[in-house]
């Protein structure tokens, strides 16, 4: 027995020396990001290189921001798993007589969990938020303390002062059934039925008073407020690896509006998925289902616009580049229709999402070609200024995504003109990474404002050399969207 447990004892040390292998450690300075502006601290986190060198976070993370010890400082604790936040993060920041904390549970980098947020001021709670977030939308019990809400009542709006609230969701994170905040002066109630507001009102603590409301909700829409204001900044100030949550809670209306929508890829909560009924990509799946021989060959430049709708079909096809034989391209709309994928989600909701395909022509599927089939194909390979839309490696910033947006949220200054005029929104840019890893060729995707547009392009053009992208083990040309969010504070 003993030698049983001695054998158990040292595989299970063996295991975690496997586990730990390829991790160090990186203890020293780092900058977290809030209201766009750069605070220097202390950080010590592990990780694990990629390839190409750049850094995977992997296992614990801490971050310590000293203004006055003990007294004035901001502290994050939580947890990587390939370079995605992972299980619970705690953020804190302390000042002179005030605590703001938040506590967030993720899985993937999104939130999916508790989700709590607290502020004391001289040991008494300002504002608070309890639930429990699933897929960007909070379901099951809410409650906590507003420090002021108003009440819409039909003739008038009034503040009915700080004050506790609690309400419930069901399982679509749709408010249901009673809604309530309490103040010291007046007592608010909301009757939900699965998203649908039946009845509003509000009662004057002193007087008995009853005030009728309209149909829209006090309680949700100061719960978003408080929530944008200050907890999704705080889970932003160490933004790599995570999806903040907005604090919106969408009503029926709101919520049958996007479902009717089409959304880009790029505002998704979640992306579509398919596992290409066991083929590794789309491509093995056409050749493989497709009647038409060497399909992909004669694909060679097609490029498809498309929806994945809310049940995860491939449907409202668009030919942006359309193949030489009709009959090519009915087959590739048949195969592509075939396809599955797991919806996207926003806000909480499967929803219908753009999508796009492209085919460069694999010629390796080709059969045994003759010698002038062969001087064609070298002569095609000899074509310098092809950009890839798809390719099998995409081209990626020194340190990754999440320091791609930490660099341009770094160096993004907002323009005064679009400050003044109160523009804000994100501005979607498209650019090329040369096979040496500069940019090129940064174009407006998506526009917002003519100023939020060319500080977008000066940021991207701004950039340090990027790592190019990959196809069939050669650097290759590729394009690349980025989307840069502006939002006035």
């Amino acid at each position: 027995m003993k030698r049983f447990l001695f054998c158990i004892a040292m595989l299970f040390c063996m295991c975690m020396t496997m586990n730990a292998q390829g991790l160090k450690t990186y203890s020293g300075n780092f900058s977290m990001v809030a209201g766009g502006f750069h605070f220097p601290g202390k950080a010590t986190y592990t990780y694990k290189n990629a390839d190409d060198g750049t850094r995977i976070y992997e296992g614990n993370f801490s971050f310590t921001r000293v203004i006055r010890p003990n007294v004035c400082y901001n502290k994050v604790v939580g947890k990587y798993h390939n370079d995605l936040k992972s299980g619970l993060w705690t953020y804190t920041e302390k000042s002179i007589g005030t605590t703001e904390q938040l506590r967030v549970c993720y899985s993937g980098g999104i939130v999916d969990g508790i989700y709590e947020y607290s502020k004391v001021e001289k040991n008494v709670t300002r504002k608070s938020f309890k639930g429990v977030i699933k897929n960007g939308v909070p379901i099951g019990p809410i409650s906590g303390k507003l420090i002021q809400a108003y009440f819409e009542g039909k003739d008038q709006r009034f503040g009915i002062g700080d004050g506790v609230f609690t309400g419930q969701t069901d399982e679509e994170g749709l408010p249901n059934g009673a809604w309530k905040f309490t103040s010291k002066y007046y007592v608010y109630n909301e009757k939900w039925k699965h998203g649908v507001l039946e009845e509003s009102y509000c009662i004057e603590n002193s007087t008995g008073d009853k005030y009728i409301g309209r149909k829209s909700s006090c309680i949700c829409s100061e719960i978003s407020t408080m929530i944008m204001n200050s907890p999704r900044y705080m889970e932003y100030w160490i933004k790599r690896g995570c999806d903040a949550w907005d604090g919106v809670i969408l009503d029926k209306r709101s919520a049958d509006e996007i479902r009717t929508k089409v959304i880009d890829r790029d505002e998704v909560y979640q992306l579509p998925k398919s596992n290409y009924d066991g083929f590794s990509n789309d491509e093995e799946f056409i050749q493989a289902k497709s009647t038409i021989p060497n399909i992909l060959y004669k694909l060679n430049g097609t490029n498809v616009d498309c929806v994945i709708d809310e049940q995860g079909n491939v449907t409202d096809f668009e030919f942006k580049q359309t193949p030489k034989d009709p009959a090519v391209a009915k087959e590739l709309e048949r195969c592509l229709g075939m396809l599955k994928y797991k919806p996207a989600i926003y806000k909480g909701l499967t929803v219908k999402c753009k999508w796009n395909f492209w085919y460069d022509g694999n010629k390796s599927l080709l059969p045994e070609e003759t010698e002038e089939q062969t001087s064609n194909v070298e002569e095609e390979k000899k074509v310098e200024d092809k950009v890839f839309d798809v390719v099998e490696q995409y081209p990626s910033f020194p340190g990754g995504e999440g320091a791609m947006f930490s660099y341009i949220s770094n160096n993004l200054q907002y323009p005064e003109k679009a400050k003044e005029k109160g523009v804000q929104g994100r501005v979607v840019v498209k650019f090329i990474v040369e096979k040496d890893g500069s940019i090129s060729n940064v174009e407006v995707n998506r526009s917002v404002d003519k100023d939020l547009d060319n500080e977008t392009i000066r940021v991207i053009k701004s950039m340090p050399k990027w790592n190019p992208a990959k196809q069939k083990g050669t650097e290759v040309r590729a394009y690349y969207y980025v989307p840069v969010a502006f939002r006035l504070k």
